[in-house]
């Protein structure tokens, strides 16, 4: 089901969606995801670098100014990622605690 929210995206934007979304596919496909070694933290965070790699050479597209809820969401993703790491899980992991 696709969220009507992003009904009015641009193409560009929503390809950001959908690299985090087929990263979550391929590690479907290569059993990534069901190794009891990795966490969601660790399943999660593959797919927001990859999301992030995606927008950085997209986000001149866009923005400054970044005007749409989704494309401030890639831009704040990314500018963690470029932070790093440790940086990225930090921001995620509170975004996939159960609670």
């Amino acid at each position: 089901m696709f969220n009507p929210i992003f009904a009015n995206e641009s193409a560009g934007v929503l390809a950001a969606v959908l690299a985090h979304e087929g990263t979550h596919f391929l590690q479907y496909l290569d059993l990534s995801s069901f190794r009891p070694d990795k966490t969601i933290i660790d399943i999660e965070f593959v797919a927001w670098w990859n999301e992030a790699v995606y927008w950085e050479g997209a986000r001149s597209g866009f923005g400054p100014p970044f005007d749409t809820p989704l494309e401030r969401e890639e831009e704040i993703g990314y500018q963690f990622a470029l932070q790093g790491e440790n940086a990225l899980r930090n921001y995620i992991t509170p975004l996939y605690s159960r609670g």
